[in-house]
C-alpha cells in the first residue's frame, strides 16, 4: 500500500514498536505516521493503517510515558511509542 507521506505530522514518522498477532507476543520495530485518515505503522516489508474513526490512543507503561494506538477493527494489534517528539 503506497500512501502520500506529505500529510504526516513529522515527515520521517516516530519511532514505534508493534505487537502483531502473527508474531505471537514479539515486538517489531518500525515508524509511526500520524495522518489525516489515521495512524500508519510501517515495519520491515509491510505497513498497517489504523483508521482515525475508531482509533483508540491511551497512555501506559512506566509513568504513562508511552502512547498506545489500537483499533477495534484490528484485534490483537497494538502500536506503542515513547518517541519524545510524539509525546510532546
Amino acid at each position: 500500500m503506497t500512501q502520500d507521506r506529505s500529510n504526516s505530522l513529522k515527515s520521517d514518522g516516530y519511532a514505534a514498536k508493534g505487537f502483531l498477532p502473527e508474531l505471537k507476543g514479539r515486538l517489531v520495530s518500525g515508524r509511526l505516521f500520524l495522518e489525516g485518515d489515521g495512524a500508519r505503522f510501517d515495519y520491515p516489508g509491510n505497513s498497517v493503517v489504523l483508521p482515525a474513526a475508531g482509533l483508540r490512543v491511551h497512555a501506559g507503561g512506566h509513568n504513562n510515558e508511552q502512547l498506545f494506538f489500537e483499533h477495534s477493527d484490528l484485534p490483537g494489534w497494538s502500536i506503542v511509542s515513547s518517541d519524545s517528539g510524539l509525546l510532546n
